[in-house]
């Protein structure tokens, strides 16, 4: 998948809004290079609440194109960090990073494949049936 969006976060809040594009796209007969056949694009737009980082919440309406309706989206974003004695830290290149489970104490570690030239990246989960879990 491949998305482009633009957010409007207050800086004293940590909460505001989302909007942007998105494409579905798979491998097509090209192994060599990135997915690039698109078989699904359109637009989203919502809100978001980063304020109890390293967690964050999303949710909105996708609408692809052609479709009639939106349908409805939520979900939450998992920020990378390090562990230094004993207190989180900005992620390093090559250094184990983590994510924080929803239970505020649990610790996910980042796999290999969440790693962008050595870096870890964002984690988003989305939901399309409306069962997001609350802070």
């Amino acid at each position: 998948m491949s998305a482009a969006g633009v957010d409007d976060i207050a800086l004293n809040t940590f909460t505001g809004g989302v909007d942007g594009t998105f494409a579905v796209v798979l491998q097509d007969d090209n192994s060599a290079d990135a997915p690039e056949f698109v078989v699904m694009n359109g637009a989203f737009k919502g809100a978001m609440d980063l304020s109890k980082r390293p967690l964050g919440k999303i949710s909105g309406t996708f609408t692809p194109t052609g479709a009639s309706e939106p349908t409805t989206f939520c979900g939450t974003f998992r920020l990378p960090f390090s562990v230094a004695e004993g207190n989180r830290d900005q992620p390093a290149r090559h250094v184990q990073a983590y994510y924080l489970a929803d239970d505020f104490t649990t610790l996910i570690p980042v796999r290999p494949s969440e790693l962008s030239l050595g870096m870890a990246t964002v984690r988003l989960e989305l939901n399309f049936h409306g069962n997001c879990a609350k802070f």
